[in-house]
């Protein structure tokens, strides 16, 4: 719910804005250059959102956790993709605007990448572990979106590609040691690669 208030509905209302079906006081109150700021954030941030970047990741862990292996990897494969795209398809509307919050993103993908790298090492459960690293890859192509050229431009799609294969792998994976263990704990499913050697493979 926190997730749709503050990010969905303002791209929602940017929507109606845009289209010319809203029209409100206290938007009509702002000077042009205020909308295209506010309007920036409200874009850029409903699809941050659903990435998912640092700090707004948490619903992502849960949601795999809680979620059975078809929906990990229809979220994993289909549903996070859609808001790279998002990003990609609408990053050339606002990169006039997008130095002022270039450093911030650049430096909050780093750190969270670095934060979640961490928090990586000490996990137990074998679904979380790889939900976790998803946040990882995904600030790594965070890091190539701001960068605004044709290098970061190719690197993020390599890299939202190769995600959504191979987490979606990873997830199936999971599904398949669950099935035959029952559980998902590391210390409880470790030598696998005895019991299931052609899993090492994939």
């Amino acid at each position: 719910m926190l997730y749709t208030l503050f990010a969905s509905l303002p791209l929602l209302i940017l929507i109606f804005y845009l289209s010319g079906d809203f029209n409100s006081i206290l938007l009509n109150r702002f000077s042009k250059g205020a909308l295209e700021g506010v309007f920036y954030y409200f874009l850029l941030g409903a699809f941050l959102v659903k990435f998912p970047i640092y700090r707004v990741h948490l619903w992502l862990p849960k949601a795999h956790v809680e979620a059975p292996v078809r929906g990990s990897i229809i979220l994993a494969g289909i549903l996070l993709k859609l808001g790279g795209y998002g990003i990609i398809r609408f990053i050339n509307l606002i990169s006039y605007s997008f130095f002022f919050a270039q450093n911030f993103l650049m430096r909050l993908s780093l750190w969270g990448g670095f934060i979640v790298s961490l928090i990586c090492l000490y996990q137990v459960d074998i679904k979380l572990l790889v939900a976790l690293s998803s946040v990882v890859h995904i600030s790594t192509c965070i890091r190539g979106l701001v960068l605004l050229n044709d290098f970061g431009y190719k690197g993020r799609v390599i890299i939202i590609i190769s995600h959504g294969l191979t987490s979606s792998g990873l997830f199936y994976l999971v599904g398949v040691v669950y099935s035959r263990r029952g559980r998902r704990r590391l210390m409880v499913n470790k030598g696998l690669i005895n019991l299931i050697p052609r899993i090492s493979l994939w």
